[in-house]
């Protein structure tokens, strides 16, 4: 055997190295992403579950439904309580919706976020708080609540 061909066999082996070494790293980054996403829908239904706990807290739900049958009318403590509940319900689904937009997110995992929130902002009392409230969001969210086709109200 002479030297050039131990130098092909080298080439040919080095370049089968390389190959393994660019599908082991592909396959890495394949199984990073599937990590990064099912990691973003832990967290976003987690935030998801804490806006909902607020509930069980004493007089929330009851003050709740009192100012969403009649925002003018209840008192500002329930008011100011009502605007928390909201705006936590608010930055959880923003958070939910610009993970979507980084495709963090998939569509069909998404799509219930939007479907509750769209039930939320059917009612006048979260629309009002909306409005107060709107600047404090992303301006991309800010287009999707305002373009959201109204769901059905809830809470009654």
């Amino acid at each position: 055997m002479n030297w050039d061909a131990i130098g092909a066999v080298g080439e040919i082996v080095g370049a089968f190295a390389v190959v393994v070494s660019l599908v082991y790293l592909a396959i890495q980054i394949r199984t990073q992403n599937t990590e990064a996403r099912l990691a973003s829908m832990h967290d976003t239904v987690a935030a998801q579950r804490d806006s909902l706990r607020a509930f069980l807290e004493p007089n929330v739900s009851e003050d709740f439904l009192a100012v969403i049958q009649d925002f003018d009318n209840a008192d500002a403590a329930q008011r100011l309580r009502f605007t928390m509940v909201v705006m936590i319900a608010l930055k959880a689904n923003q958070d939910a919706y610009l993970q979507f937009l980084e495709y963090k997110l998939r569509e069909d995992f998404f799509h219930p976020f939007g479907a509750q929130l769209a039930d939320m902002m059917a009612n006048e009392s979260a629309q009002k708080v909306w409005k107060l409230r709107k600047h404090q969001f992303d301006s991309r969210f800010q287009e999707y609540v305002d373009t959201l086709k109204v769901g059905k109200k809830i809470y009654l």
